[in-house]
């Protein structure tokens, strides 16, 4: 964001179109970052009135996104806007409902905290001051069930009246001691701001001031975190013995049509605890045979207390050197795997407190399909003039809208009951979720109850999953606006390789030998004959923004990719890459990064 000429432009505007655009009433959902259509409710009820309204606007996009990349919110704003009296008008509209009633209507649509920026057309003392206003409103979040109210303090500028009324209510919200009363200090965090990032007033927000105070509300909202607060876990202690080491189980892969939930933590009474193992049943249970040797899983950390990873492994054994989930604080990041069952069931294991979710697809037994890898091959992208394989119509999806992937005129996919694809989300809107879902597409129940992905806005992300071809169909559903692009990496059915699970092994880590240069191709030789091997890649502290592909050495670098990256940041995602008959295969990364691959898995020679 910079400051100059057309900020003061788009300033010059709102001062003359002030009353329809800040001082008119605002209301936007920022969904959340869920894992599911049902996920918990919004975290955050932020009520506002024409100093809040202008993190509404148009121009304050860029810190509403990043808000929302770390928070779930409802906004209400609306110019005029009083707490607990009857609010002003600005002609010709209306006066807006209050503060109190907007937080008594909006009951039961939250969960986590009341976020109040208003008050800036209040007294600072008297019957309907701020002190009063802060009872009544602590009263109905009480009600409520709402533990934190972060109330916003005032910017102490403008006029010589208006800067000392403000100084009085910031003392009277400085000298409360309610236990549920958080302060977000915006009149110190403002003040230290450049004056051009406001309007002429000095009071309403610019780009750059909106995108301040909602990075201040993300800060108080980040401070709150009760399940990490609470100290109430869940998990036992680790194995003491060695990790398990060399297992292989030969089973191959039978998917489910719907994906099944099979735990979330959020139901359960704390977070799984930090150093803990979570024991997941999985064979014998919801639909999964007890013959089952692995699962085709899909994990999610939702909202650690710190940064932190997840390593899924067999029961029966401390946990190994490997990870599925890398994960920054209070943020939400899915992967999927391939995981080896330790008496029918996998663990899960954290060194940070964090929620967790399992989402079971499919399972490795003796009477699974056969598995085809193939060269890494884009079906499809959205985008428009972008290089796809199938004759798709090239058009963004909308907000719940639900691609359909129709396999069938592949020649390659010719009896495939079953594929493994990557999909990514380019420059989605909003935050939110992606399934990747079994066809018949028009037969696919809406919204889905699990996911494989989960996007903020403006980044892309991707993530593997193996879903079976319902009349050579696999539905892509996106609860956001987004482009969508999808690369096949395998085909299931009645010819190919068998595939084995083994324990997660970790083959390569250039943190402990040389990082990958931009442009750079890696080869990494296997130390047994397979077709190809299921891995977890995962970029780690790339210089820029970019890419990593997997693909077999020898061959083209493909236009498909496995990860997107951006700078400074550790990502994760699965694939099954083939290694061309050559017990080998490649990593080629856009820019300079450190690369870390975990094997979970083999698929031996036709």
């Amino acid at each position: 964001m910079r400051e100059g000429s057309l900020q003061r432009r788009v300033f010059g505007v709102v001062a003359r179109v002030v009353a329809v655009a800040l001082f008119a009433g605002t209301t936007i959902t920022m969904a959340p970052v869920v894992t599911s259509a049902a996920s918990a409710p919004v975290e955050a009820l932020l009520i506002g009135d024409s100093v809040l309204n202008g993190l509404a606007q148009g121009y304050s996009a860029v810190g509403r996104a990043e808000l929302a990349a770390r928070h779930s919110f409802i906004l209400d704003a609306a110019g005029c806007r009083r707490l607990i009296t009857t609010s002003c008008r600005i002609p010709p509209g209306p006066a807006p409902t209050n503060a109190i009633t907007v937080l008594r209507a909006r009951a039961g649509q939250y969960d986590r905290a009341l976020v109040v920026a208003a008050g800036y057309d209040d007294p600072s003392t008297g019957e309907f001051g701020i002190g009063a206003a802060v009872d009544v409103m602590l009263a109905e979040a009480r009600a409520q069930g709402i533990q934190h109210v972060i109330w916003l303090t005032y910017r102490e500028a403008g006029s010589t009246g208006n800067v000392a009324r403000f100084r009085e209510s910031n003392a009277v919200l400085r000298s409360r001691t309610d236990p549920e009363l958080v302060l977000a200090d915006w009149a110190t965090r403002s003040a230290g701001l450049p004056s051009g990032w406001f309007s002429s007033d000095g009071i309403h927000l610019g780009p750059q001031a909106a995108e301040a105070m909602g990075a201040l509300i993300g800060d108080a909202l980040d401070a709150l975190a009760p399940r990490c607060i609470s100290g109430t876990w869940v998990g036992t202690a680790p194995s003491a013995g060695p990790p398990s080491a060399g297992v292989a189980v030969a089973g191959n892969p039978e998917v489910m049509p719907v994906p099944t939930r099979v735990i979330d933590t959020r139901n359960l009474p704390g977070k799984l605890g930090g150093g803990s193992v979570l024991t997941v049943p999985i064979a014998g249970s919801n639909g999964v045979p007890s013959t089952a040797v692995a699962a085709v899983v899909s994990v999610t950390a939702v909202e650690p207390c710190a940064d932190t990873f997840l390593t899924v492994f067999p029961c029966g054994a401390a946990p190994p050197l490997a990870s599925m989930v890398n994960a920054k604080a209070l943020s939400i990041v899915a992967n999927s795997g391939v995981v080896r069952l330790g008496g029918g069931s996998l663990c899960v294991y954290s060194p940070q407190p964090t929620d967790v979710i399992v989402d079971v697809s499919g399972w490795l037994d003796s009477t699974g399909l056969l598995t085809q890898p193939v060269a890494p091959t884009r079906l499809v992208d959205t985008r428009p003039g972008e290089r796809q394989a199938l004759a798709i119509t090239q058009q963004r999806l909308t907000a719940g809208g639900l691609l359909t992937v129709d396999l069938s005129a592949l020649p390659d996919a010719v009896g495939a009951t079953a594929a493994t694809v990557n999909v990514t989300a380019a420059a989605p809107q909003g935050s939110g979720f992606i399934s990747v879902l079994t066809g018949p597409c028009a037969n696919v129940a809406l919204p889905p109850s699990t996911s494989n992905l989960n996007v903020t806005a403006g980044r892309d992300v991707a993530a593997s999953a193996t879903v079976g071809l319902g009349a050579g169909q696999l539905c892509v559903y996106s609860s956001t606006p987004t482009d969508v692009v999808v690369d096949l990496q395998a085909l299931h059915g009645t010819t190919g390789g068998t595939t084995s699970a083994v324990d997660p092994l970790r083959i390569v880590d250039t943190r402990n030998t040389q990082r990958i240069s931009q442009g750079q191709s890696l080869t990494i030789q296997l130390d047994v004959a397979a077709q190809a091997a299921i891995v977890n890649l995962t970029a780690v502290d790339p210089a820029g923004n970019g890419f990593l592909t997997l693909y077999p050495c020898g061959a083209i670098i493909p236009t498909a990719s496995n990860l997107n990256v951006r700078a400074g940041s550790t990502v994760a995602n699965r694939a099954i890459v083939s290694t061309g008959g050559t017990n080998q295969f490649c990593l080629y990364s856009s820019v300079a990064a450190d690369a870390v691959i975990d094997v979970e898995g083999y698929v031996s020679a036709t």
